[in-house]
């Protein structure tokens, strides 16, 4: 199954340039003062804002395309920057870093990727054995939609890329209810200014969560519930939330 990132990778921010989540978490991450670790940092779209910030962060990912975006955008930080973000190639459900860290986060549902409940364990015992008593995590997932329309083809992203090409990207998704798998099809079409494209298929998996579900898990995981918003503007959670923002603290 090729990964979406390894197309993804090289023009990544130009298409997914979310940025409602930056203060978000700038404002959690300044209040413990540091240092964060952050799963799934990917192009540092988040890491390199909290080390312009003057905080220590470490960055978690497990594709070697994102992190080469990552370190080559900091190669246009002052060195002041560099130094305060830290880069490390592993999988959340099972890294080892020689660091205790104050808070934690994943954001825009990466957590997903964990396509079973033994992987979601494992990656909050993960984390939970690299933070500090009462060092915080923030978990970022989607809100479940059961009533979305499944098995059509739909075309998500349509974006003009700074080297003239136009990135279009289409999928459909298929669940399955027993095991809340999301078994979706992304077509990657890269339309070149001469008008020839460049095709690629990707298959991508996930496991959805639910609200309740997911406070389950991080208790059964040592976390203790702090705060559930519905979004980052820190509206209150309610079942038409578009998304699930928890705040917990790890347990002593």
């Amino acid at each position: 199954m090729t990964d979406r990132y390894e197309i993804e990778a090289s023009f990544y921010d130009q298409v997914y340039d979310r940025q409602d989540d930056v203060p978000f978490c700038l404002e959690y991450c300044s209040k413990t003062g540091g240092p964060i670790l952050e799963c799934c940092s990917g192009t540092g779209r988040i890491a390199i804002p909290i080390a312009r910030a003057g905080l220590d962060i470490t960055g978690l990912d497990l594709n070697e395309k994102m992190l080469r975006v990552c370190r080559s955008k900091l190669l246009k930080e002052n060195q002041s920057v560099r130094k305060r973000l830290h880069l490390v190639k592993g999988d959340m459900r099972n890294f080892s870093i020689d660091k205790k860290f104050k808070i934690a986060f994943i954001a825009f549902a990466s957590f997903l990727q964990n396509t079973s409940i033994e992987d979601e364990e494992s990656t909050l015992r993960c984390i939970a054995n690299h933070l500090e008593d009462n060092g915080l995590l923030i978990l970022d997932i989607f809100n479940p939609d059961l009533s979305r329309p499944q098995h059509l083809l739909r075309l998500d992203h349509v974006h003009e890329l700074k080297n003239r090409n136009t990135f279009l990207r289409f999928s459909s998704d298929s669940p399955n209810i027993e095991k809340q798998l999301i078994d979706s099809t992304a077509i990657y079409d890269l339309v070149r200014p001469n008008g020839s494209i460049k095709r690629s298929i990707v298959r991508i998996q996930g496991r959805y969560i639910f609200h309740d579900e997911l406070l389950k898990l991080l208790e059964r995981t040592g976390f203790q519930i702090d705060e559930v918003f519905g979004s980052f503007r820190k509206e209150k959670f309610t079942e038409k939330s578009p998304g699930i923002v928890c705040v917990s603290h790890k347990r002593k």
